[in-house]
């Protein structure tokens, strides 16, 4: 809540005023104990008199018996008014105002909610608020936290003063979503502030427990000699989730991963657009086992947040497809393991279905939001990319604006090498993203660099003993067979697994794109459209080459040819923010 006043006068709303202005005009009387008054312009109206110390001569104490507003679960799903509104909770997805939003009892003896339990604090609607804004609970504690009003779990404060953008990511169990998600944050903290000139923090360090822990024990391990692993995300326990009695219903809800972006002082928009620009990112990583057929349910509704997402990454792990083993080089045990061969596209095929289910997409719409088809674990299969990956970067640089951008022709190309590879091995993969998003990109990550090695039985079993203390209780280990697979910190090099973000963000608009102007790049001269889609023969080729609308303008290399090529175009040119850069800016 912001520390804004108004009140009404004569009918007239009047403000903002801060809190020594209004407590000024309570002196003067133009401001009257039944006046009303509020707080932020979205805030509800109450009597000046009770607002605590506003009238210091008749202030009195806290009655012995609460004065807010107490709720059952029943009451808290009935109001309408957490049915509407712009707020969304993160944990359980629901939209409601900010008229509904719970704070929480700080005095120790306000225990007990219906929701969470007999241990969790009191979650109580204010009716009476100190001059700096702050809740008073039923002892007159001042309260700063908030609540959703439907599942009465904590919500970051950023999530109700800023707009949110979602991803999620999902995966096959055991596909290395952990250390992927762990190596990718590592890499946009850094890549964000250093070329695109944006602040990227947590919004509340509690939230993001877990991947702090994990990004600590990957990149800031004061043993970098040691074997380290991961803890598995499991489907139950309280490090991931948190059970609650919803509808009367015991439910395991999936904790969120909640950052703050926001632009730098620095920053050539800082002053004109500082508010569109700063958003809360919030992410969902599940277990794998989630996104099994038959795994979503009232008990378990773990992923209703892909309807919610901005963006998808669904992570496709070579070394548990049967196909895609047999093209990889590499000695990395996990080749070897007999046990973890997983059809993927079934994985693919459901989560496609939920997200039709949840966001009531009828048949034949499509999903509006990018779908990123990572195969990950690169470092066992990049010799089948004509790219060199680990020379590439997905930013270039202007010298003469002195400004970086997202290199989106790079991508878009890795993209089109990694597609003919997709089609080729799995091409279930690429037709059933496709005909359910017109946004697809495929695109290679690394999150280790290199083979895993396994763990030695007799070593040790857990971060903790790494220097990494889980001081939070949950029903998980770090792994719950011998087949543990880690690697040394030092070791650890990521590559391309920022992409993603980054790509999603360019897309949004949030970070500037160019593309790097192509000299002479050959000329389609046979092409149609069709259903977004266009059909061509490259000069040179006898084959027909069928791409979709992200691919629409970007100059594209054929590796056959070894030439570049121009895809047809049949949209409006591209805004201000996607420019062509001149090649010859590296040379001035």
């Amino acid at each position: 809540m912001g520390k804004e006043w108004f009140f009404l006068k004569n009918g007239l709303e009047v403000g903002p005023l801060d809190s020594q202005s209004l407590i000024d005009l309570a002196k003067k009387g133009r401001i009257e104990t039944e006046t009303p008054v509020k707080l932020g312009l979205d805030g509800r109206w109450y009597k000046a008199k009770d607002v605590d110390g506003l009238f210091k001569t008749e202030q009195t104490p806290p009655p012995e018996t609460p004065r807010q507003e107490q709720f059952d679960d029943t009451e808290t799903v009935s109001r309408s008014s957490v049915l509407d509104g712009p707020l969304v909770c993160p944990h359980c997805w629901q939209h409601f105002s900010h008229e509904s939003l719970l704070y929480i009892a700080k005095h120790p003896e306000l225990r007990g909610d219906p929701v969470l339990g007999d241990d969790a604090q009191q979650r109580f609607l204010p009716s009476r608020f100190t001059p700096k804004g702050h809740a008073l609970d039923a002892r007159g504690m001042e309260s700063e936290d908030i609540a959703c009003p439907r599942c009465h779990l904590e919500i970051p404060d950023t999530v109700i003063k800023l707009d949110s953008l979602y991803f999620s990511i999902v995966g096959a169990p055991s596909s290395g979503k952990s250390f992927f998600m762990t190596s990718m944050i590592s890499r946009v903290r850094k890549i964000l502030s250093k070329f695109f000139e944006y602040s990227f923090i947590d919004a509340d360090p509690e939230f993001n427990f877990v991947i702090n822990n994990h990004e600590q024990l990957l990149f800031a391990n004061t043993n970098p000699d040691s074997f380290v692993t991961l803890i598995k995300t499991e489907q139950h326990g309280s490090l991931f989730s948190n059970q609650i009695t919803l509808d009367r219903v015991i439910t395991d809800l999936p904790k969120p991963i909640v950052y703050k972006i926001e632009p730098l002082p620095t920053h050539s928009s800082y002053q004109s657009s500082f508010k569109d620009l700063t958003k809360n990112i919030i992410f969902y990583d599940n277990a794998g086992e989630h996104f099994l057929p038959g795994q979503d349910s009232v008990t378990n509704p773990a992923t209703k947040h892909l309807a919610q997402s901005d963006g998808l990454i669904f992570i496709f792990d070579p070394s548990i497809d049967a196909d895609m083993r047999r093209r990889c080089v590499s000695d990395d045990p996990q080749l070897k393991d007999t046990s973890k061969i997983v059809n993927q596209s079934v994985l693919l095929s459901e989560m496609i279905a939920r997200i039709r289910k949840n966001a009531g997409l009828k048949h034949g719409d499509r999903y509006a939001h990018p779908l990123i088809i990572l195969v990950s674990k690169c470092d066992m299969w990049e010799s089948l990319l004509c790219d060199k990956i680990r020379e590439l970067t997905p930013w270039l640089f202007d010298k003469e604006k002195m400004q970086y951008y997202f290199d989106y022709e790079t991508v878009a190309n890795v993209s089109y090498h990694l597609r003919d590879i997709m089609l080729d091995i799995k091409p279930d993969i690429v037709s059933a993203a496709e005909s359910f998003s017109d946004k697809v990109f495929f695109l290679p990550a690394t999150a280790l660099g290199k083979s895993a090695i396994m763990k030695d039985p007799a070593g040790p079993k857990s971060g903790a003993e790494h220097g990494i203390s889980l001081k939070k209780t949950s029903n998980t280990t770090a792994a719950k067979s011998d087949r543990a697979y880690g690697i040394k910190p030092k070791e650890i090099s990521p590559v391309w697994c920022e992409t993603p973000f980054l790509l999603m963000l360019a897309l949004g608009g949030y970070i500037p794109a160019a593309s790097m102007l192509r000299t002479n790049p050959l000329e389609i001269e046979k092409f149609e459209f069709s259903k977004g889609y266009v059909k061509m023969i490259v000069p040179g080729c006898h084959d027909m080459l069928r791409l979709p609308s992200v691919y629409f303008g970007s100059t594209l290399y054929h590796p056959k040819l070894g030439k570049w090529f121009k895809v047809p175009d049949n949209r409006e040119k591209q805004g201000a923010d996607s420019q062509e850069l001149d090649k010859t800016f590296w040379d001035k």
